[in-house]
């Protein structure tokens, strides 16, 4: 928990927004915290850039999100992936103006018609229904594609994200850079036991996936824990990553934004130090006022190096992207 807020409370849109308070306008009374994830945010928020303590614990949020999920009430160790979903999740819920929020999900049709056309008519029905801080900042859009691997019959679907998952390359004690993660991530697989519509035979199919609309900030989740029936691993492989100038024009076939680059900076990572079974969480943090990187782990923050960060077994980054000039 602590890590993941900590990235968040250096993103600093995200921080702008929450503590001057904007977003009390937004505040959705009717959504299924009734507003109180948002608030709770905001006021840690605000007291942690307050700068008038050394260090914030944060018993009345933690106390807030145990009293909807149970399970991040006790002591054993979360995922930091899996909360930090879920945080977005709630915030945005807590924050959505969209005029059509909480009405039932319409997936246009997508049929014969060109990917620039069928992209942006589900990204217009999705913003219909979600528009707050959290998709402005966080959601991107991308296109999967299912190629029939015995007829050569071609589906292609757009499903929005809020952070991406990539995959770790083989040995996992090997080293590898973040470019070869997200090149695999685009290549896709071959997922077993589709149902054809077109040969209508149930078969292996080739699923390949392309990054259409690229958000403002871009969280990536290197996927460290995998699962074979009840038993977990963690592959330890070291991932270098680019502290500035991540390019991911190559990767984004869909139009280029107007507001923002797609030439990003990290501003955050979060370490899982241990094993599948136990372990614990640690973050670096691009500091903006300071202009300089910290590394935080629970009451202990201090300067780091970028050479420490470079370093870092990352399971989560966070990338900012570049104004457009």
């Amino acid at each position: 928990m602590n890590a993941v807020l900590q990235v968040l409370a250096q993103t600093q849109d995200l921080v702008n927004y929450m503590v001057s308070e904007f977003f009390y306008e937004d505040l959705n009374q009717n959504s299924i915290n009734q507003g109180q994830i948002a608030k709770e945010i905001a006021q840690l928020l605000g007291v942690i850039w307050s700068r008038k303590f050394r260090y914030v614990s944060p018993h009345r949020f933690r106390n807030a999100v145990s009293a909807r999920r149970r399970d991040f009430g006790g002591m054993r160790m979360h995922d930091a992936h899996e909360f930090i979903i879920l945080l977005l999740e709630w915030l945005h819920d807590d924050l959505n103006i969209a005029a059509a929020a909480g009405a039932p999900p319409q997936r246009p049709s997508a049929d014969n018609l060109p990917d620039h056309e069928a992209g942006e008519a589900v990204w217009r029905q999705f913003r219909r229904a979600n528009d707050s801080i959290v998709t402005r900042l966080f959601h991107g859009l991308q296109k999967s594609t299912l190629l029939c691997t015995a007829c050569g019959f071609e589906s292609a679907t757009f499903e929005t994200f809020s952070l991406l998952s990539l995959p770790l390359p083989l040995p996992s004690a090997g080293r590898a850079s973040l470019y070869h993660c997200l090149d695999q991530y685009v290549r896709g697989d071959l997922t077993n036991d589709w149902s054809c519509p077109k040969c209508r035979r149930r078969h292996d199919v080739y699923k390949k996936l392309d990054l259409w609309r690229l958000p403002p900030v871009v969280i990536l989740h290197l996927k460290r824990f995998s699962f074979a029936g009840s038993t977990a691993r963690k592959a330890h492989a070291q991932v270098s990553f680019p502290l500035r100038d991540l390019d991911l024009s190559q990767l984004a076939i869909g139009p280029h934004p107007d507001s923002h680059s797609l030439v990003y900076d990290l501003y955050g990572v979060v370490e899982h130090h241990g094993s599948q079974h136990s372990g614990h969480y640690t973050a670096y943090c691009f500091n903006h006022p300071a202009a300089s990187w910290l590394f935080i782990d629970d009451t202990v923050v201090k300067e780091s190096s970028a050479a420490s960060v470079r370093d870092a077994t990352a399971y989560l980054l966070c990338y900012n992207a570049r104004e457009v000039a």
